[in-house]
């Protein structure tokens, strides 16, 4: 249960500061907004991991971990393309304020979901 609490805040944390971030007009407003999605992103990267973690059999957990971030990170320079060539097209404050939705209701979705059998006991 306290998974979950804390993957929600995560989430929470994470929409937020990135509807904050797409409002922010000085460095003053960006750098805590900054600072709350850096802490929200952790905390879910962190969760994840351990669930991932956790979640796989013993022989096979360096795999699995590893599979599980290459998927992660490999993707990021894909997402930096693709949200650069939006934030061209439709401007940055805009592009962070739509990522903010898309990732609410993305969250929303794998919380309840995924959010059942986080909490279930480890074989």
């Amino acid at each position: 249960q306290a998974r979950r609490v804390a993957l929600t805040i995560a989430v929470a944390l994470i929409c937020a500061a990135l509807v904050s971030l797409s409002k922010a007009d000085s460095f003053l407003w960006a750098a805590p907004t900054l600072t709350c999605l850096a802490l929200g992103v952790s905390t879910l990267v962190g969760l994840g991991n351990t669930v991932v973690q956790e979640r796989s059999p013993e022989e096979i957990r360096g795999r699995v971990s590893a599979i599980a971030g290459l998927s992660f990170f490999g993707f990021l320079p894909f997402a930096g393309l693709i949200m650069g060539a939006l934030a061209d097209h439709f401007g940055i404050r805009q592009i962070l304020f739509g990522s903010a939705c898309c990732y609410a209701v993305i969250g929303c979705i794998v919380l309840v979901a995924a959010g059942n059998r986080m909490n279930e006991a480890v074989e």
